[in-house]
């Protein structure tokens, strides 16, 4: 039913119909007085007697039709005091059936934000993911030398041809160059007519060595070597920095001496090899890169290692050792380690974190989207850079948390909503909680939403120790 309706209606338009419908509601709610006033019974008849004793009726013969008149009035007032009473009554209970009506309302103007939100970020995804495809975007450890559509022999020719008949044409040396090819072997006079009686081998023989430096030098005009050399200069600080192995040691860590180096570059060719290391050193601070041979020889491989680094020597090992110690202490626990591999794959893997940033971005701005400002119908919340500079993190462009989640972490992100959802207060989002809660369908919605809810929980309002 609801994929039946979103076919023929636009969020736009669901939340203008709710939007709407929620104002009229309100609007009647407000006009009906929160107190229900008793219904009396009692009527005036103190013009009673002046009806039944009048003597101008008695003398005319009418007091008969104006007792009934009388009567008439008389039950005519209290038929109309006891229908407005009654519908004072249903106003009354209509009150509190719009009270109810306003709290779904807006339940389902938060469902139809949280729905819109994923759909968002879903069209976010498919878009990116698509893009990836497109683009195929190059590793940042890779240099491309040279690209484009490679020629062929005949098109290399025609282009040298023309190069070296251009070269001679502004050199002036045209006219000496065809009079020493013309020129008699014999007498040493200029007989073009010779060229006759000449074979064809003869004819090849001396047309090489008449243009043989001419050939020499288109033939040596593009040379890997000096082309590779020339463009990784320019990227040889990312590459040096590429190849540093990544980890973050406690304060305590020192590295190990080594006798020699334990960097080296990989080059099939030696001077080339000496080359690149001589400018790579300039980008390292201590140990500098050794040359070795290598069979392959279109790849130069930049190795660099940190000798004597343990597992006690990583900042994140006392931490890490304190949380499996009291994983590992839980009675009953089938699987000791099951949560320092969740833990492994919530830290390092980025598809496993977007994945965690979605669904609470979908909690949070489901729970209380009011508290996050939205510039052109996009949430975002605000922070600062290390140099000081305020930067918005867009939450439903799913590009944007990615770069966030790449550059800071998913805690910062997390600690960024928890730090939105902290304005509400505890009790008031726990409050909010409940509800959604009371709107889950099934026994395994309403469980997942009980875990992540208590995830929040202890996120915004750490326990006191």
């Amino acid at each position: 039913m609801v994929v039946a309706y979103l076919r023929q209606h636009t969020f736009a338009q669901t939340q203008h119909y709710l939007t709407t419908l929620e104002a009229w509601a309100k609007d009647q709610e407000t006009r009906i007085p929160p107190d229900l006033p008793p219904f009396s019974q009692q009527e005036d008849l103190a013009s009673a007697r002046d009806v039944y004793e009048d003597l101008a009726t008695r003398v005319l013969g009418l007091r008969r039709a104006a007792i009934e008149e009388f009567k008439a009035q008389v039950w005519n007032r209290f038929r109309e005091r006891a229908l407005q009473h009654l519908e004072r009554l249903r106003d009354h209970f209509l009150k509190q059936a719009l009270a109810a009506v306003l709290t779904d309302l807006a339940n389902l103007q938060r469902e139809r934000g949280a729905a819109q939100t994923k759909l968002e970020i879903l069209r976010n995804t498919c878009v990116r993911e698509r893009q990836e495809l497109i683009n195929c975007p190059r590793a940042s450890n890779v240099v491309v030398v040279s690209q484009g559509a490679s020629d062929s022999l005949a098109d290399d020719v025609e282009h040298g041809v023309a190069a070296i008949l251009h070269s001679l044409s502004q050199s002036g040396d045209s006219d000496q160059l065809r009079a020493a090819f013309l020129r008699s072997g014999t007498a040493g006079e200029y007989d073009p007519l010779e060229l006759l009686g000449r074979r064809q081998e003869d004819l090849m023989a001396q047309i090489e060595r008449a243009y043989e430096a001419q050939a020499q030098e288109q033939a040596t005009r593009f040379q890997i070597r000096s082309e590779a050399l020339h463009v990784v200069k320019a990227q040889l600080q990312n590459l040096v920095h590429f190849s540093a192995p990544y980890f973050e040691p406690s304060p305590q860590w020192r590295p190990m001496p080594t006798p020699q180096s334990p960097n080296f570059l990989f080059a099939s060719q030696a001077e080339t090899a000496r080359q690149l290391a001589e400018w790579a050193n300039e980008h390292l601070q201590g140990v500098k890169f050794g040359t070795k041979d290598s069979p392959l020889g279109h790849f130069v491989f930049f190795y660099q290692e940190t000798p004597g680094l343990a597992l006690s020597d990583l900042a994140i090992a006392p931490a890490a050792a304190e949380r499996l110690d009291a994983e590992e202490s839980k009675p009953n626990n089938p699987e000791p380690t099951r949560y320092t591999h969740k833990l492994g794959r919530r830290k390092f893997d980025l598809r496993a974190q977007i994945g965690m940033a979605q669904q609470w971005i979908c909690d949070t701005l489901d729970l209380a989207p009011e508290l996050f400002p939205a510039l052109q119908g996009q949430p975002y919340v605000s922070y600062r850079t290390p140099d000081g500079i305020s930067r918005d993190v867009y939450l439903k462009d799913d590009t944007n948390v990615r770069e966030f989640i790449q550059q800071n972490g998913l805690d910062s992100l997390i600690r960024l909503l928890a730090e939105g959802l902290a304005r509400l207060g505890r009790d008031q989002l726990v409050q909010r909680m409940d509800q959604r809660k009371q709107q889950a369908q099934t026994r395994e919605e309403r469980e997942a939403l009980t875990k992540r809810y208590e995830e929040i929980i202890r996120t915004v309002f750490p326990p006191q120790s």
